[in-house]
């Protein structure tokens, strides 16, 4: 059983291990493994087609991830759970996180609230939200890596627009570089920090800890 688990990892995880291996490679072929260099990172973040494409993907991904935060936390609070059913993913996504978060909120506290006459705009400031703010953020910071790393909705959306990913993906039909290998790990680093990041946000103020 442990040797079909390592295998798993191993198949999941050995291409993008060679693909971060690959960036760092001196010649300018992606199957050759020449020597070790930066040189394709540099050339990468100098590219003005790439820089164009990210910076379409970062707004994209910050507006879409913003929304996703509005829109999610409401539609847990109960205000239009339509909103998760018919949006976006990312919507869905941010309710479920937020919704958790609610169930594990200590409900004295909103009814101690109500019993000294706040009202519910004023229990929700004071009391619910700063409880629920770590899994409002870390819905943001999931919501905008799925945005940012989408590439099939992207697609079929963009129209005129380039994003990073479709920019990747039409780089890729001409051919497998290091600069594309540099690309990828870019981004792959930046999710990872990202999902480390929301995961670590969850973690504030965890009423269940």
């Amino acid at each position: 059983m442990r040797a079909f688990v390592v295998a798993v990892f191993a198949f999941l995880y050995l291409p993008i291990a060679l693909v971060v291996l690959f960036s760092f490679n001196a010649g300018r072929h992606a199957s050759e493994l020449t020597g070790f260099s930066v040189q394709w990172y540099g050339k990468a973040l100098s590219n003005p087609f790439l820089v164009e494409a990210l910076k379409n993907s970062l707004f994209i991904a910050t507006t879409s991830a913003l929304l996703a935060a509005l829109c999610g936390t409401a539609a847990a609070l109960g205000y239009g759970s339509i909103i998760a059913a018919h949006g976006l993913f990312s919507m869905a996504l941010v309710a479920m996180i937020v919704g958790t978060r609610l169930g594990s909120l200590d409900r004295n506290l909103v009814e101690a609230s109500s019993d000294l006459y706040a009202t519910p705009l004023t229990t929700f400031r004071s009391i619910v939200l700063p409880q629920i703010m770590p899994a409002v953020i870390a819905g943001f910071l999931l919501a905008f890596t799925f945005s940012f790393d989408d590439f099939i909705v992207a697609f079929f959306v963009a129209g005129a627009q380039t994003t990073l990913p479709i920019y990747v993906f039409a780089s890729i039909r001409r051919g497998v570089t290091p600069e594309i290998n540099a690309i990828a790990t870019i981004v792959l680093v930046a999710s990872v920090l990202l999902v480390v990041l929301a995961q670590w946000q969850l973690r504030q103020r965890n009423p269940s800890n």
